[in-house]
């Protein structure tokens, strides 16, 4: 609700006409409303996308208060940084999501081929069907 409230006061500050303002308002409102589920699971799915919108934020409440006290940091440095660092963090995602495909892989590959039941399992495990059939023939 803050962001929301802080973007509404930007936009009315950079644009010349109300129109243009109200205009871009309702259409950043529709896009949050139809990308939000989407954008919770994405997320939810990596939690590092998390930390690095709330280093963002920092990055942009230091170079307003940089601002505000006469130090001029050059917008081109803070848009090269949020740029660079999703850009990174998108190809560390898709080097994790390799990773994690190869190694279901190669256990798919290594895993018995089927898993056999007791019954199914020869003279070892019908003894340990019959043990069993036993024992809970005695607890009842």
């Amino acid at each position: 609700m803050v962001l929301s409230i802080d973007s509404v006061i930007t936009a009315v500050g950079m644009a010349p006409r109300l129109r243009v303002t109200v205009a871009a308002m309702v259409l950043a409102m529709a896009m949050m409303i139809v990308a939000a589920d989407q954008t919770t699971a994405f997320i939810q799915r990596h939690p590092n996308m998390k930390i690095l919108g709330l280093a963002f934020l920092i990055l942009i409440g230091a170079m307003l208060v940089g601002d505000a006290m006469g130090h001029h940091l050059p917008r081109g440095y803070v848009y090269f940084t949020m740029g660079f660092s999703p850009a990174v963090e998108f190809i560390d995602i898709r080097v994790r999501d390799r990773h994690a495909q190869a190694r279901r892989a190669r256990r798919a590959a290594h895993a018995p081929r089927t898993q056999r039941r007791p019954d199914q399992a020869g003279v070892g495990g019908l003894l340990a069907l019959a043990s069993g059939t036993a024992r809970q023939y005695f607890r009842s």
